[in-house]
């Protein structure tokens, strides 16, 4: 292999950890954030018997770094 493409690997391996890290990361809070919405499910239950459900929409929140979208 050359230098060359001995550092490409390297800047390759780095980022796919990097995206590795960022995924456990995620995947916890989405953990949490389902913990968070069985609680609400509960208090729903327990206290608002009959009354209209509301819908939260994380998407409208999403902003994509992508110049595709």
């Amino acid at each position: 292999m050359t230098d060359q493409s001995n550092d490409e690997a390297a800047r390759l391996l780095a980022l796919r950890e990097q995206i590795d890290l960022l995924d456990r990361e995620i995947l916890g809070r989405l953990n949490q954030r389902a913990q968070c919405a069985l609680e609400v499910a509960e208090v729903k239950q327990q206290s608002s018997e009959g009354a209209a459900p509301v819908f939260y929409r994380p998407c409208l929140l999403y902003t994509s770094p992508s110049p595709r979208d």
